[in-house]
């Protein structure tokens, strides 16, 4: 589990591994000055559900993995990626592609519009309606963004990582506008399964992590 601290929002993260190829979790978050309406007064909450599916193991090349996160819930946080990731020595190495709220380049043209036309069209009427599973929408849009990152492990506490951020600004949560895309953060294993993260994103705020892991079955 992880409890994330940013601005304008906090989450609380589930996640389990039933396994070694899957990676499925749940969220809850709260979303600052974002008003959570029918005459509540206070901050929007949200819920929803991520999949991430390993497609190829890291051997001599490359692992690469699809996911999709918020996939049945309010579309606040929807997106899908294809990712690749390398380990050499201390340095792990990843590179990727993001839809929907991780495309806020909107830099290269989606390439599976040249399979079917109709991934040129990305549904945007799913807020407020959680639950849904709208396939219409899973790696749609005209356009896509790159992501990409290095972590370098110091020792075996500490952690240093850069990554390139895609996130689309404001986009549905309602980030404040990027100050730059470049967004660095250091992780301390306090214990082998407790670490504590600091990072600064997007050239504008803080947040804070805190993951905790257990494993299910020995």
């Amino acid at each position: 589990s992880t409890f994330y601290y940013g601005q304008p929002d906090q989450k609380i993260t589930i996640s389990s591994s039933p396994y070694d190829w899957m990676e499925a979790s749940f969220f809850y978050t709260n979303i600052n000055d974002k008003e959570y309406g029918s005459g509540f007064s206070q901050d929007y909450k949200d819920k929803g559900f991520n999949i991430k599916l390993r497609l190829k193991e890291e051997g001599s090349l490359p692992s690469i993995a699809i996911g999709a996160n918020d996939f049945a819930g309010t579309g606040f946080y929807s997106s899908e990626y294809i990712v690749s990731s390398y380990g050499y020595g201390n340095f792990d190495f990843h590179f990727g592609l993001g839809w929907g709220s991780m495309n806020g380049s909107n830099s290269l043209k989606n390439p599976f519009i040249y399979l079917d036309n109709s991934f040129a069209f990305r549904p945007t009427d799913l807020a407020d309606q959680g639950g849904q599973i709208n396939f219409s929408q899973y790696f749609s849009d005209k356009s896509i963004s790159p992501f990409f990152g290095l972590a370098y492990a110091l020792n075996e506490k500490l952690i240093i990582k850069y990554e390139k951020d895609s996130t689309r600004n404001p986009g549905k949560v309602g980030y404040k506008r990027f100050e730059s895309r470049n967004s660095i953060a250091i992780d301390y294993n306090f214990k082998n399964n407790i670490t504590l993260g600091l990072a600064f994103e997007r050239g504008n705020y803080a947040s804070f992590k805190f993951s905790y892991k257990k494993k299910a079955f020995n």
